[in-house]
C-alpha cells in the first residue's frame, strides 16, 4: 500500500471518528434526556392521580368483631404468649429471639389498651406462633426424643380440642343463629376450624417424617432438621390458635331463627359454577400463576367447608375462587401489556387505569358488615399494598423507586387487578344474596 493511499485512509478514519464519537455522545445525551423526561412525566401522572382519586371505603367488620371479644378473651391469648416466652427464657434462647417476641407483644398491647380486643387476640396468636417456631427449632436440635414426646402430646391434645369445638359448633348451628352474625362471626369460626384441621394434618405428616430422619452428620442436615422442628411446632401452634379463636367467637354468637342449611342450595350452585370454569394452573405467566394458586387455595377450603356443612365459609371461599378463575385471562393479558411497555409513562398509565377501576369498584360496594368482611382482603391487603408500593416508587430513598430502577414493580398491577376482580364479584353477589334474608 502506497504512503499516499495509507494517509488517505487514515484521514478518512480520523474524520469518521470525529463524526461518530460526537454522534454517540449526542445519542447518549438524547437517551438520558428522554429517560429523565419519561420519569418526570410518569411521576407527575402518579402524583396527580393520588391527589384526585382516593379510596373512601371504610370497613365496619373489624369494629363488629372487636365487640365479639372481651378483655378476658384477649388476656388469655396474651397469657399463652407469656407462657411460651418463659419457656424460651428457661431454655436460654438467644436474646434477639426473646426481643422479637417482645416486639410482637408490644403490638398486641397497643390493641389491648385501645380496647380493640379482637385485634389484640389475633395479634397475640401471631406472637405465640413466633415463639413456638423458636421453641421447636431449639428443642429438635438439642433433644429429639423430648421434642417428639412434646409434639406428639400436643398433637393429641389439640386433636381432642378440635373434635370438641367442632361438636359444639354443630350443635349451635342446629339451634339457629342470627343471619348477619352467621355470615360474619360464623365465617371466622368456620374458617378457623378448617385451618386448624389443615395445620394439624400437616404437623402429623411432618412428625412422621421426623421419626424417619437419621442423626444429622453435616451442617446442612442439621439445618434441615432445625427447620423441620420449627415447622412442626409452628403448625401445631397455628392449629391451637385457630381453635382457641373459634371457641372465643363461638361464645359470642347471637342466637336466632336462621338455619345455616338454608344456604346449602346457593353454595352447591357456587360449587357447580366453579367446576365449569375451573382449569389447572398450568400457566407460565407469573402474575396469572400466582393468582391461579390463590384460586386453588380458596377452592380447597371451599370444598372442605361444603363437605362439613360450613356454609358461610364455603360461600366465601368458593366465591373467592370463582372471582379469580373468571379473571385469569385478564391477569395474563395485563402481564403481557405491562411487560411489553417500553416507557415508564406507558406503565404508569396502565397502573393508574387499574387503580381507578379498583377505586370505582370499591365505591360501588355496600358498607354493610358482611360485605365489609368479604372486602377485607381487597381493601386491607391488596389495595393497601398497591398504594404503599406505588407511593414508595416516588421516593428516591427507597431502593425500588423509579428514580433508582427506572421501572415499576409489576406487583402493583397484580394488587390493583385483584382488588377490582374481587370487589366486582363479591359486592353484587352479596347485595342480591343478603336481600333474601333481611
Amino acid at each position: 500500500m502506497s504512503t499516499q493511499r495509507f494517509m488517505a485512509l487514515l484521514a478518512i478514519f480520523i474524520l469518521s471518528l470525529s463524526i461518530f464519537i460526537p454522534y454517540l455522545k449526542y445519542q447518549e445525551y438524547k437517551t438520558r434526556e428522554e429517560m429523565r423526561l419519561d420519569l418526570n412525566v410518569s411521576a407527575k401522572l402518579v402524583e396527580s392521580h393520588f391527589q384526585n382519586y382516593r379510596a373512601s371505603y371504610n370497613s365496619t367488620s373489624s369494629t363488629y368483631l372487636n365487640k365479639k371479644v372481651d378483655e378476658d378473651d384477649s388476656r388469655v391469648a396474651i397469657d399463652r404468649v407469656l407462657l411460651l416466652r418463659s419457656k424460651l427464657i428457661q431454655l436460654n434462647i438467644s436474646k434477639n429471639k426473646i426481643e422479637d417476641v417482645d416486639r410482637c407483644l408490644n403490638k398486641t398491647y397497643n390493641f389491648y389498651h385501645t380496647e380493640e380486643f379482637y385485634d389484640a387476640l389475633t395479634q397475640a396468636r401471631v406472637c405465640a406462633i413466633l415463639a413456638s417456631d423458636y421453641l421447636g427449632s431449639h428443642l429438635v436440635a438439642t433433644n429429639r426424643t423430648e421434642f417428639l414426646d412434646y409434639t406428639f402430646k400436643e398433637l393429641q391434645n389439640i386433636t381432642i380440642i378440635k373434635d370438641d369445638i367442632e361438636g359444639r359448633w354443630e350443635e349451635k348451628m342446629k339451634n339457629g343463629v342470627e343471619f348477619t352474625d352467621y355470615m360474619v362471626t360464623g365465617l371466622k369460626i368456620e374458617h378457623n376450624l378448617i385451618e386448624a384441621e389443615i395445620f394439624l394434618n400437616r404437623s402429623a405428616i411432618s412428625l412422621e417424617k421426623l421419626k424417619q430422619e437419621h442423626t444429622p452428620t453435616t451442617p446442612e442436615e442439621a439445618e434441615n432438621l432445625t427447620l423441620l422442628g420449627s415447622r412442626i411446632t409452628n403448625d401445631l401452634e397455628y392449629a391451637r390458635s385457630f381453635l382457641e379463636d373459634a371457641l372465643v367467637l363461638m361464645r359470642h354468637v347471637n342466637m336466632g331463627n336462621f338455619q345455616p342449611t338454608e344456604l346449602e342450595s346457593e353454595v352447591d350452585m357456587l360449587r357447580k359454577n366453579l367446576s365449569e370454569i375451573d382449569r389447572p394452573c398450568n400457566i407460565t405467566v407469573m402474575m396469572a400463576k400466582v393468582a391461579c394458586d390463590w384460586k386453588d387455595y380458596h377452592k380447597r377450603r371451599g370444598i372442605i367447608a361444603l363437605q362439613k356443612g360450613y356454609y358461610s365459609a364455603a360461600n366465601y371461599h368458593l366465591l373467592y375462587s370463582i372471582a379469580i378463575a373468571e379473571g385469569l385471562r385478564e391477569f395474563k393479558s395485563l402481564a403481557l401489556e405491562f411487560n411489553s411497555s417500553k416507557s415508564l409513562t406507558d406503565k404508569a398509565k396502565i397502573i393508574l387505569r387499574l387503580r381507578g377501576e379498583a377505586i370505582n369498584s370499591l365505591e360501588e360496594c355496600s358498607r354493610d358488615t358482611i360485605t365489609s368482611l368479604y372486602l377485607k382482603d381487597p381493601t386491607g391487603w391488596y389495595f393497601k399494598r398497591a398504594e404503599n408500593t406505588l407511593r414508595n416508587t416516588l421516593n428516591p430513598e427507597i431502593p425500588y423507586s423509579i428514580y433508582r430502577t427506572h421501572d415499576y414493580d409489576s406487583h402493583i398491577v397484580y394488587d390493583y387487578e385483584m382488588t377490582k376482580v374481587l370487589a366486582q364479584k363479591f359486592c353484587p353477589y352479596l347485595t342480591v344474596m343478603t336481600k333474601g334474608y333481611e
